[in-house]
């Protein structure tokens, strides 16, 4: 009789144990999922809103507007020599790394349109310029030089 109930309480006790151990898992599972959804949007890297086309040119996602970056002039990667197309692609690598590794990204609108009427915009990744890390890196130029072409006769780059 004394095994019995002896065996019974440890039947119990276990049972509670299981319990409430269940009880804090799914609490537990409860605070994670909460706190995801309300770190959701903040904690996800801003490059996914911006997504790269070419060294000058960005979508905003949000708003899936096309903006040209203001103040700089990129290579196309649509080039008329071999030499201006691999520039344009070293453009675009370059703005879409420092996209991509952004804990920050503002863009601003500058209220303008280019020639084809697409809209302009700064972009910032992490406080820096984004146009004038293209042109310090050599792969654009200021947008006042709009005009001068990027290949010589021979299909060199003009620098």
């Amino acid at each position: 009789m004394a095994l019995r109930s002896t065996f019974a309480f440890a039947a119990r006790a276990l049972a509670a144990l299981l319990l409430v151990s269940a009880m804090l898992i799914a609490w537990t599972q409860s605070q994670g999922s909460a706190q995801a959804q309300s770190t959701g949007p903040q904690a996800a890297s801003p490059a996914i809103y911006v997504r790269v086309i070419d060294g000058a040119t960005i979508e905003d996602l949000r708003s899936a507007t096309i903006y040209r970056i203001a103040d700089v002039q990129a290579a196309p990667r649509d080039a008329a020599c071999a030499a201006e197309a691999r520039l344009g692609d070293r453009a675009a690598a370059l703005a879409g790394a420092l996209v991509a590794r952004a804990r920050t990204l503002e863009l601003r609108a500058t209220g303008d349109a280019d020639r084809s009427g697409r809209p302009m915009a700064y972009l910032t990744a992490d406080g820096r310029d984004i146009g004038e890390a293209l042109i310090a890196q050599g792969f654009g130029r200021p947008a006042r030089d709009n005009a001068r072409p990027w290949c010589d006769n021979e299909g060199g780059l003009i620098l």
